[in-house]
């Protein structure tokens, strides 16, 4: 991964990545890519990475977009609004192997004022309904700009069935990660 992130860097500029593996049984070839904060300056960079047929970039010029990058169809991800405030969210079915994957690719509000962070806790509670009431294998990931330590992400899990894929005993930061002091597990 350390490769792939010096790759990514040096081909495009970029200054700030988390990449995240998934652990447990990974079928050979199953790997789709889920990218949050899409933006006009960055969708040439998307489109470049090659081995990817299968593209769905929702480009906006506020750090909300997202895109799925994926070796299968993605005309079934539909854009859903969870929470009712204008942010959107990839969701839909992949047909994997014959099997139905479903996905969810979300960027919630940054939980700065209790307005936004009434409608962060709305979207990842609609989306842990949506979960629940298709019992297909799921996979949702994105920027739900929660820690893993939040009563809202252990909600999330505990109604939605979801298990969290990152080891619990690393360290991992995701914010901040370059600035020590500030660093935390989030998104």
């Amino acid at each position: 991964l350390d490769a792939i992130a010096d790759e990514v860097a040096e081909r495009f500029g970029v200054t700030r990545l988390a990449i995240v593996h998934r652990t447990g049984e990974v079928p050979l070839g199953a790997a789709s890519i889920a990218v949050v904060a899409v933006a006009a300056h960055r969708a040439a960079a998307f489109e470049a990475v090659p081995g990817y047929p299968h593209r769905r970039l929702l480009i906006r010029t506020d750090p909300y977009g997202l895109g799925v990058l994926s070796r299968w169809p993605t005309d079934r991800l539909a854009v859903r609004d969870l929470a009712g405030d204008g942010l959107p969210s990839l969701v839909g079915s992949l047909q994997v192997g014959g099997q139905t994957l479903m996905l969810a690719v979300v960027h919630t509000h940054w939980p700065l004022l209790p307005g936004l962070m009434s409608r962060r806790d709305l979207a990842v509670s609609r989306l842990a309904q949506q979960i629940r009431q298709h019992p297909s294998p799921w996979i949702a990931g994105g920027d739900f700009n929660l820690t893993p330590y939040s009563p809202v992400f252990r909600v999330l899990l505990e109604e939605s069935g979801l298990q969290e894929t990152r080891s619990r005993g690393a360290w991992a930061p995701s914010w901040l990660a370059d600035f020590w002091p500030l660093a935390m597990r989030i998104d």
